[in-house]
């Protein structure tokens, strides 16, 4: 019995059922995909005005574009941290909207699911967990962002030295600078695999914190932000190579994503998000038949 047990239990977190659970969701609940319709027109548009923007400013620094300089290095960091968020928060909507569907049978998808969690009685503890998660994973890649910095640096300030020498064919390097370069070159690369190495697996050691809040808020088990993400990180524990590797079955999609500007995500983004609260559900019951097995 035990034997058949763990066998069944394994069965439950394969990549292949997983995925095909996701599917079959989009299959069954075909006005699903009109949860995406607002993030996939928003992420259209902004690119779209990203390259207009960039064109006008082009025209305007061929004349004089001197006044321009602070209000665009301003809007290039403010725009994209509030972006960034907003898709964030977006994405968190469909994710909210999936979880009540597939776990609580809420299969009620409009347009304005993407927004609902704006709506939402808890959004400031949403809110305030999305936020703590997002500065615990940027502590933890520190190391990494930092050999990025060093590593982007010295690519930088070595090609900005060459183009202003003229003919890169005649230039010659000095030593000093080759050296700097080389130095930042080498530690921001030995920084960046040092980092990656530390900030990957926790990564996917905060991957369920979304869904642990959604379950906790529905089941009035939740505490405080840093209770929630404490148990995404133990949920997790021996689970994170198999959430790697749901990522990583994407792949594909995300690149076809990428190259139809954002598109594809009308069908991407249930389909991915969909798996996302699969793959919690497979966890729970995984966990759940190996305690019951070991308590036999």
């Amino acid at each position: 019995m035990l034997q058949c047990l763990s066998k069944e239990t394994l069965s439950m977190l394969t990549i292949a059922t997983i995925t095909d659970k996701a599917r079959k969701t989009l299959q069954d609940t075909p006005n699903i995909f009109q949860i995406a319709l607002i993030p996939v027109l928003i992420s259209v548009s902004v690119q779209l005005f990203s390259s207009t923007r960039q064109s006008i400013l082009e025209v305007y620094l061929s004349q004089d574009g001197s006044n321009l300089h602070f209000s665009y290095l301003l809007s290039s960091i403010l725009f994209p941290i509030f972006y960034g968020l907003l898709m964030s928060l977006l994405y968190l909507s469909i994710t909210w909207a999936l979880f009540k569907g597939i776990k609580q049978g809420a299969n009620e998808y409009r347009v304005s699911s993407s927004l609902a969690i704006f709506q939402y009685e808890h959004f400031k503890k949403i809110f305030f967990t999305f936020i703590l998660k997002r500065i615990l994973l940027f502590l933890w890649g520190l190391i990494f962002y930092i050999g990025l910095v060093c590593f982007l640096g010295s690519i930088i300030y070595l090609s900005s030295f060459l183009l202003s020498q003229g003919s890169v064919t005649e230039v010659q390097i000095p030593y000093d600078i080759l050296s700097v370069t080389g130095m930042l070159f080498f530690i921001g690369f030995l920084l960046m695999i040092i980092g990656l190495i530390i900030y990957l697996p926790q990564i996917y050691a905060y991957s369920q914190v979304e869904t642990v809040l959604f379950d906790q808020l529905t089941t009035n088990d939740y505490r405080n932000p840093l209770s929630t993400v404490k148990y995404s990180r133990n949920l997790m524990k021996g689970y994170k190579r198999k959430r790697f590797l749901l990522d990583l079955h994407f792949i594909g999609w995300f690149l076809l994503s990428t190259i139809t500007f954002g598109i594809v995500g009308i069908y991407v983004l249930p389909y991915y998000h969909a798996a996302q609260i699969h793959f919690y559900i497979a966890l729970l019951e995984d966990q759940h038949y190996s305690f019951s097995a070991k308590q036999i």
